[in-house]
């Protein structure tokens, strides 16, 4: 890791800017500031400053795919990707970046694939603001940096298989955690649930809630079966919630569901400078943000 390095993470929802500004310091991180802003405030912002700069890409711009690797492939994961998602491609597959994401077994990995314009639109005017050395932007699913989030600045939770959620903009990002490394993705699409108004107790009360919940549950079901199969074994011991909306009659009703504890994450604050510049919002906000500054 390079010495006294500065990473800014910037993920973008419900109109707003996180920014985590986090300084690399040989083998240790330190996070400076913790920045909520619109595009223009952002801008003038001295946050806004880096060799290096990563946005989030809402998971369901981002096609993920389980690649299995031969021996062979283990020296060419990056070309493997290409070639399986490209069979599925439409368009020229000269308009799409590719990437793996390694999940800790030696026989598979995940391979991801967007479109370069999507991209491109996420950074919006923002990059002209940026210092001229800065580096070219860099971009992260939303659901990678939330597990790079929790691996690197949370105390970890007890048992071996945790499913992280954080509630963007219009997509709920889940990331399932086992032995230390990401071993799966998923998203749930929100807009078409309403998740606001006043805190109720019961599910009944509120059938956006209730309907969020079910649908989850739908999803995480959905994909256990799948990691199990490929030797995940141990059952879902935690769901971990942050984000927008991941207050406490979203968990209330993820509850309902689950037999796990389903908590907010619990942020490590030695990597925080003693009085590192948080504008608005808490610190469980910022995961997905502080997610993006690990390389």
């Amino acid at each position: 890791m390079t010495s006294n390095r500065i990473t800014m993470g910037i993920d973008y929802r419900s109109g707003r800017y996180y920014t985590a500004r986090v300084r690399q310091e040989a083998s240790e991180r330190k996070v400076t500031a913790l920045v909520t802003a619109t595009e223009s405030e952002l801008k003038e912002h001295q946050a806004l400053e880096g060799e290096d700069i990563i946005f989030s890409v809402p998971d369901n711009e981002v096609v993920v795919k389980n690649l299995r690797l031969s021996q062979a492939d283990k020296w060419n994961t990056d070309l493997l990707a290409r070639f399986e998602l490209s069979q599925s491609l439409l368009d020229d597959e000269n308009e799409f970046c590719f990437a793996t994401l390694s999940i800790g077994q030696p026989n598979r990995c995940l391979g991801l694939v967007t479109r370069r314009r999507n991209l491109e639109q996420l950074t919006g005017s923002l990059l002209s603001s940026l210092n001229p050395a800065a580096l070219l932007p860099k971009y992260e699913m939303r659901a990678i940096a939330l597990g790079k989030g929790y691996l690197n600045f949370c105390h970890p939770e007890q048992g071996e298989l945790v499913c992280l959620a954080d509630f963007g903009d219009n997509v709920a990002s889940i990331c399932f955690m086992s032995g230390g490394n990401i071993i799966g993705l998923a998203h749930l699409p929100r807009g078409q649930f309403d998740l606001s108004g006043p805190a109720l107790t019961g599910l009944n009360s509120e059938p956006g809630l209730k309907k969020m919940a079910v649908e989850f549950k739908t999803v995480v079901n959905f994909e256990l079966p799948s990691l199990f199969k490929e030797g995940v074994a141990p059952p879902l011991s935690a769901l971990i919630v942050s984000g927008d909306g991941s207050d406490s009659p979203v968990k209330s009703a993820l509850g309902q569901h689950f037999q796990v504890p389903v908590t907010a994450p619990r942020i490590d604050k030695r990597f925080l400078q003693k009085e590192p510049a948080v504008v608005e919002g808490t610190l469980e906000d910022y995961l997905v943000a502080m997610g993006l500054t690990v390389n």
